[in-house]
């Protein structure tokens, strides 16, 4: 009995450790630490709407997306940061760009589960590659082992936006990047394959926590009203 009972407090005591570790913030996908290579438009960045007058060739057409995936356990997601620039002096400032949450469907971008936020052209630099944040007004619960998108497009619908996403050339050495897809207009493909854009991931950071778990305080409260009704149950058998 006292075997049990030194085995079940020990039991407890490295479950209210694991609640505890689980608790800190969760990264699933990052590659935002090199923003400052896409600093122009036009040079390593795809443009979120279509600018019917720009000369700017290299210009993948919105709406565009990237995708992640989650841990096993599941995620709540709490916030998502992009990279991105206007298109600069000279162009209207007048459009937006709305950020999403999508569901997957086979490796492309689904149907919209949460409109994440909405950004006016007129808050984003003209002059550098910036991150923008998006904290989550309501958290998502979002399912284990699973594909989920950002995507982002002109608020209107229209090709009025002048904001451009970041994105990084040949390099998928971000958390979560190499396994994710990318899509704009045109193409959907791996982010280590590459299609009209090449080898490339368009660049974000998506975080949040793990799930609820029991608290320990809980666990700590049932361990020890399991241990009273051993004790007592020994207490008879002495008796």
């Amino acid at each position: 009995m006292i075997r049990i009972m030194r085995g079940l407090s020990v039991l407890i005591c490295f479950l209210a450790f694991t609640c505890l570790a689980q608790a800190g913030n969760i990264t699933v996908y990052d590659n935002l630490a090199t923003v400052t290579a896409c600093n122009q438009p036009g040079n390593y960045c795809s443009g979120v709407g279509v600018d019917a007058d720009s000369n700017i060739p290299f210009q993948g057409d919105g709406p565009l997306a990237a995708s992640f995936s989650t841990p096993a356990s599941g995620l709540i997601l709490k916030d998502v940061q992009l990279a991105l620039i206007n298109e600069g002096a000279g162009y209207p400032d007048s459009g937006s760009i709305t950020i999403a949450l999508l569901a997957d469907s086979s490796t492309s971008p689904g149907s919209l589960l949460y409109t994440i936020a909405t950004l006016s052209d007129s808050a984003v630099s003209q002059t550098a590659m910036s991150v923008y944040d998006f904290p989550l007004v309501t958290p998502q619960a979002l399912a284990g082992n699973t594909r989920y998108w950002i995507q982002a497009f002109a608020t209107d619908g229209l090709d009025t936006t002048y904001t451009w996403w970041g994105l990084t050339n040949a390099d998928l050495s971000g958390i979560g990047v190499a396994g994710e897809y990318y899509s704009d207009e045109t193409c959907t493909a791996a982010n280590a394959a590459g299609c009209d854009l090449g080898i490339t991931a368009f660049q974000m950071q998506v975080s949040g926590s793990a799930p609820a778990v029991p608290e320990p305080s809980s666990l700590l409260l049932l361990g020890s009203g399991l241990l009273g009704v051993l004790a007592a149950r020994r207490g008879k058998m002495l008796g």
